[in-house]
């Protein structure tokens, strides 16, 4: 009973007492923007001159318009975004007739381009390849050569 007493007493007196409690209410926004996504088509390959077994090596030029060797690509993408082009490492595109001997293979180094650095203001950008063809081996294998390289956009 007196436990009770004391409870009820307590309660007489917290009601009592006034309690100033402040809240305020922040708000924010959650913001993105959704880009186009980027996209790298193919116009043309690249393509060495036919040679004949023992020929030197030879270069084809990235130039700055397409034209009958060099590789070109449309990239399109957000207008007037900057893009990094990344081409294949040395070591990385080997042509093959299909065989697996040295003399099956022709290696394809020193990739270069003209380089775009950012999409116009319609989003597009055109990118021109060239390389080097490794020198042919004295019994280097008749027949026709070929293989895939990927360049790599970034926004």
């Amino acid at each position: 009973m007196k436990v009770n007493a004391l409870v009820a007493g307590s309660l007489v007196v917290l009601s009592l007492v006034s309690v100033n409690a402040n809240a305020e209410t922040g708000t924010a926004e959650a913001l993105m923007k959704v880009v186009k996504g980027l996209s790298v088509a193919t116009n043309s390959n690249l393509i060495f001159d036919e040679a004949i077994s023992g020929a030197a090596a030879e270069t084809v030029p990235h130039g700055s318009s397409e034209d009958d060797k060099n590789a070109s690509f449309m990239i399109t993408g957000e207008a007037n975004r900057n893009i990094t082009v990344n081409l294949p490492g040395n070591g990385l595109v080997v042509m093959t007739n299909g065989g697996a001997t040295a003399d099956d293979q022709i290696p394809v180094n020193s990739f270069t381009s003209n380089n775009p650095t950012a999409l116009d203001g319609n989003g597009n950008a055109e990118l021109f390849v060239g390389a080097t063809r490794d020198a042919l081996t004295p019994t280097q294998n008749g027949g026709d050569y070929a293989t895939t390289f990927d360049v790599e956009v970034i926004y």
